[in-house]
């Protein structure tokens, strides 16, 4: 991951991540301010933008491999994660990779106000 990204994802998510734990747990903070919330279960629209990740990382990369060792899944994985991010244009962002994204953001005024 690109260095202080997940400064750059805390502050463009407005310090607000969605699970899926169930509803007994209940809402509690991490180390980087980020507030975590559950959503409802059998509600998986509450968590469109993860849920549509993974059923992406489990239909290219997942799917189609069988992983002998757990080394070779993270490797896969990584290098799924990478083509992902670094390699495949997204239409949402400008038709821009995901890093190149990131990157723009970081040195935006909506991340570092004032620069």
């Amino acid at each position: 991951m690109p260095p202080h990204s997940e400064q750059i994802v805390s502050r463009i998510c407005g310090a607000l991540f969605r699970g899926s734990l169930g509803a007994e747990a209940k809402p509690e903070r991490t180390s980087n301010r980020v507030q975590l919330r559950q959503i409802q279960p059998g509600k998986p629209n509450q968590n469109a933008y993860v849920e549509s990740f993974n059923g992406r990382l489990r239909d290219e990369c997942l799917n189609e491999h069988w992983f002998p060792t757990l080394l070779h899944a993270r490797t896969e994985i990584e290098r799924w994660r990478r083509e992902y991010n670094e390699h495949r244009p997204k239409k949402a962002i400008g038709a821009m990779t995901p890093a190149t994204y990131a990157k723009q953001l970081a040195n935006s005024d909506i991340i570092n106000p004032g620069r």
